[in-house]
Order: C-alpha cells, then sequence, then structure tokens
C-alpha cells in the first residue's frame, strides 16, 4: 500500500511540471513607441517643397532605460507665391517629453503652438490615420467636468514633524483627489491619508480637495478653501509646465471617468501619469510664409524613441518617419536623411530606402517623395540573432499551471488518503 501510495503522489507531482519547452521569441514588442506624421498644411495652399533635409541624430542621446533616443530635425526649403501665414498641424503620438522638447522655426524665429490632446491609441492605428481623422479625434476646447460639483481644499503643513496622519469619515457621495501623501487605508468607516516629509519635496504641501465630508482634524496648521472641482484642476494644471485651457481639458476628461468608474478616491499624481502616457497630440502652428520665389526655411525638431525588438539578441530598435503627409503640398523634391548613430547602437541594419555609410554617419537621397514612409533599424550588433531562452519560457509556463493545479492535487491526494485509511479500517 505504501508503494501505491508513494506511486500515486509521484503521478501528482509529475502533473504538476509539464514537460513542455517554450521558445521566447513569442514576447511582444516591449515599446509601442511614438509617432510624428510631420508638418501638414491645414488648408488648401500652393506651397513648393524645394528639397527636405531629414536629420536623426543618436549621438549622446539615451532614454532612462539606455534605450536609443534620437533628435529628429526636419528642415524644409519652401517657396509660396504669395505672403501669407499657413496653418499648419504637427501630430505626434507621445508623451510630455515629446511634446517639450519640439522646436519650430520660420526663417529662424521660433513659433509658439497651441496644444491640442487626444486619447491615448496605439501606433499602428495612429499611422494609418488621415489628418482629417486626426483633427475629429481631439478633445474640444469648452469641455468642462461632469463631476463639477464644490468642495473644500485642505492644505496641510508639517510643522516639526516627519510624517502625520489624515482621517476622513466615509459618506455617501463623497469624493476626494489627494496630493503629496504616499498612500491611505481605509476601514468600514473612515479613510486614513499618510503624508511624509521626503514625498513633499520640491511638491509644496500635502492637500486633499474633498466633495462631500470633512476630515476629523489632526492638531497641525491648515488651510481650508472652498472651490468646484474646476477651480481645483485649474490650480493644477497651473502648477505644471504645460499649462493651458486644452491641459486643463485633458485634466478633467481623465477625472471624470475615474469618478464614472466608482473610484471615488486618487490621487492627483496618477492622473498626471495617466496625461503622460503615449497618446495622441497635436501642435498646431501660424506659419509666416514670405512670397516671390523666397526660399523659406522651417524647421522642425523634436525628439524620439524607437520601438524596442526584445525579440532579438542584442535589441533592434525601429524607427519610423511619415513622408506621406508631404503629398499635401503642390510639390516635392529631393530628399536627404542622414542618420547619425551613437557609440552603442552604431550599426543601419534595414531600411526601405537605400543608405550609404559615409564618415561617422549613414546618408540617403530620392529626386521624388518615396511612395512609403521611411522605416529603419539600428542595432549594436551588425546581425543581431533571435533570442531563444527556452529555460525561462519552461520555467514560466510550468510555474503557471502548477500554480494552477496546486489546489486540485491537493484535493485528490486527501481523498486518497482517506479511502486508503478507510479500507485499512476495514480490514483491521
Amino acid at each position: 500500500m505504501r508503494k501505491t501510495l508513494a506511486v500515486i503522489f509521484l503521478f501528482m507531482l509529475l502533473g504538476l511540471f509539464p514537460v513542455t519547452l517554450v521558445n521566447a521569441n513569442s514576447a511582444p514588442i516591449i515599446n509601442d513607441g511614438p509617432g510624428q506624421h510631420g508638418l501638414i498644411p491645414l488648408v488648401d495652399n500652393e506651397i513648393d517643397i524645394v528639397k527636405e533635409e531629414l536629420v536623426f541624430d543618436f549621438r549622446d542621446m539615451n532614454s532612462f532605460y539606455g534605450d536609443p533616443i534620437a533628435r529628429v530635425t526636419a528642415t524644409y526649403h519652401m517657396k509660396n507665391t504669395r505672403t501669407e501665414t499657413i496653418t499648419m498641424a504637427f501630430p505626434l503620438l507621445t508623451n510630455e517629453r515629446g511634446i517639450q522638447n519640439a522646436v519650430i522655426t520660420a526663417n529662424s524665429v521660433d513659433l509658439t503652438p497651441t496644444i491640442y490632446y487626444g486619447p491615448y491609441m496605439r501606433f499602428d492605428e495612429f499611422k494609418e490615420m488621415t489628418i482629417d481623422e486626426i483633427i475629429d479625434e481631439l478633445y474640444d476646447d469648452d469641455y468642462s467636468p461632469v463631476f463639477n460639483e464644490y468642495g473644500f481644499l485642505y492644505t496641510f503643513e508639517f510643522g516639526l514633524s516627519t510624517s502625520f496622519d489624515v482621517v476622513v469619515p466615509k459618506i455617501n457621495g463623497q469624493r476626494i483627489v489627494s496630493d503629496g501623501f504616499n498612500h491611505y487605508s481605509q476601514d468600514a468607516s473612515s479613510l486614513t491619508f499618510t503624508a511624509t516629509s521626503s514625498m513633499i519635496i520640491n511638491k509644496g504641501m500635502p492637500s486633499l480637495f474633498i466633495i462631500n465630508g470633512e476630515p476629523d482634524f489632526p492638531e497641525r496648521t491648515y488651510d481650508k478653501d472652498l472651490m468646484s472641482l474646476q477651480d481645483y484642476l485649474t490650480l493644477v494644471s497651473e502648477s505644471t509646465p504645460y499649462n493651458s485651457i486644452q491641459y486643463n481639458n485633458l485634466l478633467s476628461r481623465l477625472v471624470d471617468e475615474r469618478f464614472s468608474n466608482g473610484f471615488y478616491t486618487f490621487s492627483i499624481q496618477s492622473v498626471l501619469e495617466e496625461v503622460n502616457t503615449y497618446r495622441l497630440m497635436v501642435l498646431i502652428y501660424d506659419v509666416p510664409l514670405l512670397g516671390d520665389d523666397f526660399e523659406n526655411i522651417v524647421s522642425v525638431t523634436y525628439e524620439t524613441e524607437g520601438r524596442r525588438h526584445n525579440r532579438y539578441n542584442p535589441p533592434i530598435y525601429e524607427y519610423e518617419y511619415f513622408l506621406l503627409p508631404a503629398s499635401l503640398y503642390r510639390s516635392f523634391s529631393d530628399l536627404t536623411v542622414k542618420i547619425y548613430p551613437n557609440a552603442t547602437e552604431k550599426y543601419l541594419i534595414g531600411s526601405n530606402m537605400e543608405f550609404v555609410e559615409e564618415e561617422g554617419y549613414y546618408v540617403s537621397f530620392s529626386e521624388e517623395l518615396p511612395e512609403e514612409n521611411l522605416t529603419f533599424q539600428i542595432s549594436r550588433s551588425e546581425s543581431p540573432s533571435k533570442s531563444s531562452n527556452w529555460f525561462l519560457g519552461f520555467a514560466m509556463i510550468t510555474l503557471f499551471i502548477g500554480a494552477a493545479l496546486l489546489p486540485a492535487s491537493v484535493i485528490v491526494l486527501v481523498v486518497v488518503v482517506i479511502v486508503v485509511t478507510r479500507k485499512r479500517k476495514r480490514r483491521l
């Protein structure tokens, strides 16, 4: 009987660890990546692009994670039939960093854009959109919060302590937005917000905006101001580098979404982090152009990351530049593309345009607008290989299935032990 139990137990253990080899090549692309549509005229025009110089400069540019970042400069040499100001759009799929570093000049004069925001979307969706579809996706100027109720903004001072708690009793219809508190806990009757001084450096004093209800006041100095949710979000917007009507509208939308989805308390930092995800943004410029065959020079400079493929060792970074919007000008000619790699990812391993390697950079030239958008890939190796970490895949699958089957296996083992024990008692 002991042998029988041992065999049953052995088979159960084998069931927890299936022999399955999994190739790790099934891993997805880590970063969906940003995208840019180039400078697009929003009105009918008689502009001729005499030439465009497109430069991707990777030298001394890396992200926090070590991935290469390109400083992209597109310089358009334009001729217009008359002197006028043309409204142009620069659509991006990016985060706040992307627009913060975007600069457009016309004949050496910096232009100030109006920034419009849209929803989060995937790169493959963005790249297929026309300019009309992009404009339709942008949020309106006149949005106001659905939950635009009045509440009190409580702002607390630390005093001599390094941390403190604020307890807020729960009531129906309550909504709370916190700022500067590093965590909160709750029970059936109240919420407790905890602030520590290490969380407040460069962030001002911790605060709670409360609709319906008030805190059990701690023994410390605080300010209490009556305001609407819209007024509160305006204060938040004004404290950021991106303050504008459009930015305030985006904050209002995201806060409304959270309240509508049943989140009655959250931090404003989490909303700001959501703003900083890749989403549709459009920079609108009024570009002054001189006529009479004057060669205007309009340049666009921005920073962009690539889409990182982790299926290769070392990784491949893919970049795409949307050339096709240039077809919206009256004519286009003479495109020059230069790629300056950095010291690490120094190999151009693929592109849909023909590049020639020069001293320290790669260059390509086309007399007319290419039929496809520019794509290219860089890597630290001339020939990256597909990674095949089968052991990691095996371990992950084994762990997942084993965790799923463990409760059932324990139950089966208990049943077997009970049955065997009863048979023994009957024999006795």
